[in-house]
Parts: C-alpha cells; sequence; structure tokens
C-alpha cells in the first residue's frame, strides 16, 4: 500500500512547493533534502519579520558550493543589502545532524 502521489503537494513556505517525495527521507539515517532545510529557514525568517527583525538565511543548496570542490566566493550568494541586515543565518553540516550558524 503507497502513501500518496510522490508528486502531491504538502506544504508551501513563500515560493517553495513540498512535495511529499521531500519528506522521503525525513527520520532516517539520510541527508536532510535541501528543499526542507530552505523551507524550515524560510520559516525562521518569517517568524523573526512577525518579531521586527530583518533575517536573510542562506539557501543550504548555495552553501555547499562554498566548499571543497567547489570552493565558490560565499559573497556571491549573498544579497547587495546584506549589512542591513538584523541577522544571517547559514545552515551549516556536522556529521550526524545540520545547525544554524
Amino acid at each position: 500500500m503507497g502513501f500518496g502521489d510522490k508528486d502531491e503537494t504538502i506544504a508551501k513556505v513563500g515560493n517553495l512547493v513540498l512535495e511529499r517525495k521531500d519528506f522521503s527521507t525525513l527520520g532516517l539515517n539520510e541527508l536532510l533534502e535541501a528543499t526542507i532545510a530552505k523551507s524550515c529557514l524560510e520559516v525562521i525568517a518569517l517568524v523573526a519579520k512577525e518579531q521586527g527583525m530583518d533575517v536573510w538565511t542562506a539557501n543550504a543548496y548555495f552553501v555547499v558550493t562554498w566548499l571543497p570542490p567547489h570552493n565558490l566566493d560565499p559573497s556571491l550568494s549573498l544579497p547587495d543589502c546584506i549589512a542591513l541586515k538584523d541577522c544571517i543565518v547559514f545552515p551549516a553540516w556536522k556529521p550526524g545532524h545540520w545547525m544554524l550558524c
């Protein structure tokens, strides 16, 4: 018995659409899907905005390109107005779990 269509929309966060397949590894000893990580960070930014804070959250897809073997310049991923933000949040992977920096 299946759990539904893998392309079924489960949630929308801002302009991100989370589908059933995005949740397939949650609770397992596998990597967190980056779309879910980005959605969680977007929620943090939305909640902060309700509290009067301007928070920028890094996209997990971009953060991994800053590391070897790509070694891309992180400043290429930052918005021009980054110095005006109240807080900047980066997802970081430590073997075993994600952290916010």
